[in-house]
C-alpha cells in the first residue's frame, strides 16, 4: 500500500497517486481499495447531483452503510460513515482522471461523513496564520493566491479547504501543495511555462510546492475569509473588505461547500449548522478586487497587513 500525507491527514492507497506527498505513517485516516467484485445497483436515497465536464455527471447517495458516489466516467466510490474507508468499482476513465476526482469530491465527501466542512477555496498562510479565498470558478482565487506566495506567504492550499472547528481553535487544513493558474496568468506572473505545448490563456498550469519550496504542510489557525468581488478598475484602485453579517456569512460559506449541490436534505443542514458555527468564529468579509492584473501587488500587499494586524 503506498501512504501520502494531504488534508492534515494520511491516505494509503493501492493505487498510486505521484503529486502527493509520501509518508511512512502506519496509521491512516483514509483507506482507498480497488473494489473485487461488481459494484451493486445504486439504493438508498439520492442526495444530489452534478455536471464534472461536459458530458460526465456525479451522484451522491447516501445508504444505510454510509455514502456512495457514481461517476459516468472513473467508475464509484462507496465511504463509510465514518468517512474512512473507500471503495473503487473502475469505471472507463484512465488513472489521472481518477486521482482528481478522489483529491477533489471523493475525499470531501470523506472529510464531510467525518464532520469536518470543505470549502471550495484557495488559501495562504502569513506568519502563521491561513486567509481562505472564495468565488465561484473563474474569479481569480488562486490567482490571488499565487500572487501572495510570490509576496511571501506559503501556500496551504488551492481549490479544496477542509476547516476543522474545535472549542479550543479553527483550523485550516493543508491541500496538494500546488495552484492552478490560467496559463496567461502564469505566464505574467512566472514567466512562460517550459512544459507548454501551446500558449491558450485558458489553459490551467499547474504550479506545484516543491519545485519553489513556499508549502505549508501542518494546520494552522484560520484568520479569515474573504469572498472575492472583483470591481472595475477604473472606479477602485485599491482593495476594500466589508465584513459580513453573521447570518449572511453562513449562507455564503454554505453555498460555497466543496461538494455544492450534492448534499441535499438532511445533509444540507449539516453543512448550514457547520457553516454557521465557523461564521461565529471567524470573520468574513466580501472583498472588493480591482479585477486587473496591475493590481494584484497591493491587493496581496493590504490583505496581508490585515493578518498582521497592520491598518
Amino acid at each position: 500500500m503506498n501512504h501520502y500525507r494531504l488534508f492534515g491527514g494520511t491516505l494509503s492507497s493501492d493505487i498510486e497517486f505521484p503529486g502527493l506527498r509520501e509518508t511512512d505513517a502506519d496509521v491512516a485516516d483514509w483507506s482507498l481499495l480497488r473494489a473485487t467484485t461488481p459494484v451493486a445497483a445504486a439504493s438508498g436515497r439520492l442526495l444530489g447531483s452534478e455536471s464534472v465536464t461536459h458530458g460526465v455527471e456525479v451522484r451522491l447517495w447516501t445508504t444505510d452503510s454510509g455514502y456512495r458516489l457514481d461517476y459516468d466516467d472513473t467508475g464509484t466510490f462507496t465511504i463509510d460513515r465514518a468517512g474512512s474507508d473507500i471503495h473503487w468499482t473502475p469505471g472507463h476513465a484512465g488513472l489521472e482522471t481518477v486521482r482528481i476526482d478522489v483529491t477533489g469530491r471523493v475525499l470531501a465527501c470523506a472529510l464531510h461523513a467525518s464532520g469536518v466542512l470543505t470549502l471550495h477555496a484557495s488559501a495562504v498562510v502569513f506568519d502563521g496564520r491561513a486567509v481562505a479565498f472564495l468565488a465561484p470558478k473563474g474569479f481569480g482565487k488562486s490567482t490571488l493566491a499565487l500572487a501572495a506566495v510570490l509576496s511571501g506567504a506559503t501556500v496551504l492550499t488551492d481549490d479544496t479547504l477542509p476547516v476543522e472547528v474545535t472549542e479550543a481553535a479553527v483550523l485550516a487544513r493543508p491541500g496538494l501543495g500546488q495552484l492552478r493558474v490560467r496559463g496567461d496568468v502564469s505566464s505574467r506572473l512566472l514567466g512562460p511555462d517550459p512544459a507548454a505545448d501551446d500558449g491558450g490563456a485558458a489553459r490551467k498550469r499547474v504550479v506545484r510546492a516543491p519545485e519553489r519550496g513556499w508549502s505549508e504542510d501542518r494546520a494552522v489557525p484560520l484568520d479569515a475569509l474573504y469572498v472575492l468581488s472583483p470591481v472595475d478598475p477604473r472606479t477602485a484602485r485599491r482593495a476594500r473588505r466589508l465584513r459580513m453579517p453573521t447570518v449572511e456569512a453562513a449562507l455564503i460559506l454554505t453555498s460555497s461547500a466543496k461538494l455544492g449541490g450534492l448534499l441535499g436534505g438532511s445533509e444540507a443542514g449539516d453543512v448550514l449548522d457547520r457553516s454557521s458555527d465557523l461564521a461565529r468564529r471567524v470573520p468574513v468579509y466580501a472583498l472588493e478586487v480591482p479585477r486587473t492584473l496591475d493590481a494584484l501587488e497591493s491587493v496581496t500587499a493590504d490583505v496581508a497587513a490585515w493578518t498582521r494586524g497592520a491598518t
